[in-house]
């Protein structure tokens, strides 16, 4: 990724806040499905999302009463700040379909 790239796909502190606080608070589910489906984390009981980059995303998740951290990368890196949404619904959408399988 270039510079260039970097720069127009990275959140302000404000914006990244704001996508991690509503994800957390509305699709609390899909954070945990993003732990266990990319994380590995089959026997996950909660998520939190703590962090989004251009490459990835961190989550806490509890595992048998303890609090661990698991790197979710994305599929490629994101290129446009717009598309962190889209992608994280692809993503959603792709792990319950897994999940219920």
């Amino acid at each position: 990724m270039t510079k260039q790239e970097l720069e127009k796909s990275q959140l302000d502190e404000i914006e990244k806040n704001e996508l991690i606080q509503y994800m957390n608070h509305k699709h609390a589910d899909s954070v945990l499905n993003y732990a266990i489906v990319y994380g590995g984390i089959l026997n996950a009981s909660s998520g939190t999302l703590l962090d989004l980059t251009p490459y990835g995303m961190a989550i806490e998740y509890e595992l048998e009463e303890s609090r661990n951290i698991c790197r979710v990368t994305f599929e490629s890196p994101v290129k446009d700040k717009s598309k962190y949404q889209e992608i994280l619904l692809s993503m959603a959408k792709q792990a319950t379909a897994l999940i219920k399988n």
